[in-house]
């Protein structure tokens, strides 16, 4: 049976401070992340991170050293859509209201959260962390590294995108059970309403835009100003978009409002519309993978 290693993991964990000896690790295989494979490979790491990889890696007389030539040696493993570290995962939000642009997710981290350490134990060292998806726009994700036996984490960007839910999730619950949807209950109550939501805010963003040009007495709105950083193609915008129509209503609100830095998640009926996000150039994430029917 072939054993699995983490190295990100195994250098992470290391107590060696900066300035410290070198450690190596002796591997049977190791997989660059590349496409490469290196067999009966060393690994030199230092400060905690990886400086040489090779056959012809020369091993310091005294140095610490990890024989694994069972095992093979791979990269940490990214999770590109995690609600880890966040207190009630995807369903946290601040439902007071539809859009929280400006909410930033890493505010919101606990450290040490169990998650976390499960999430290193099983191989991810990397993971981008989400607002919920019961609002229209959440907020900000953030990129966050895991680290050390404990799962202690490092926020490395705390605004990655702009996270926008399309689908059932933002217009679930609103209604009281039983009756119909009314104006007491809160927007949207529908899928069409869900991509109204969506272009309005878009639009009302690039209003106050020109009224704080032609006027500097109009107050800062962070909402608006955070949603103009995605409009700007400072940050990336991150669709929740599951089901083919929903992925289709991105494409056409990204063109719509010159949106170049799309990324669609959970896209589980993307291969019905390939052609058309090959053409428009925007990557997908089809997990993580949910039923009855996507839930969306």
């Amino acid at each position: 049976m072939v054993h699995l290693l983490l190295l990100a993991l195994m250098a992470a964990s290391q107590p060696v401070g900066p300035g410290g000896p070198d450690l190596f690790i002796r591997a049977g295989r190791v997989h660059l992340g590349t496409g490469e494979v290196l067999e009966a490979a060393v690994i030199q790491v230092r400060d905690g991170r990886i400086v040489a990889v090779g056959k012809d890696v020369v091993i310091a007389p005294g140095a610490t050293v990890y024989d694994l030539s069972a095992y093979v040696v791979m990269p940490g493993m990214v999770d590109g859509v995690s609600y880890a570290g966040i207190p009630g995962g995807r369903t946290a939000n601040e439902e007071g209201r539809e859009h929280t642009p400006s909410l930033r997710v890493a505010g919101a981290l606990d450290g040490r959260a169990p998650e976390l350490a499960r999430q290193l134990r099983a191989g991810v060292t990397s993971l981008v962390v989400h607002p919920g998806s019961r609002n229209v726009i959440g907020g900000v994700a953030c990129h966050v590294k895991v680290r050390g036996t404990e799962g202690a984490l490092r926020v490395a960007d705390d605004a990655v995108a702009l996270r926008i839910t399309l689908g059932t999730d933002p217009a679930t619950g609103q209604g009281r059970s039983g009756r119909s949807a009314g104006y007491m209950n809160r927007r949207p109550q529908s899928r069409m309403a869900t991509i109204y939501e969506v272009r309005e805010q878009l639009q009302r963003a690039l209003n106050y835009r020109v009224r704080r040009s032609a006027d500097d007495t109009v107050a800062a709105n962070a909402d608006y100003e955070t949603i103009l950083l995605a409009l700007d193609g400072k940050i990336a915008v991150h669709w929740q978009a599951r089901t083919e129509k929903d992925i289709h209503a991105v494409l056409r609100v990204g063109k719509e409002f010159g949106l170049k830095r799309n990324v669609i998640l959970e896209a589980y009926e993307a291969d019905k519309c390939s052609s058309e996000l090959a053409k428009a150039k925007t990557p997908v994430l089809v997990g993580p993978l949910f039923h009855p029917q996507y839930g969306g």
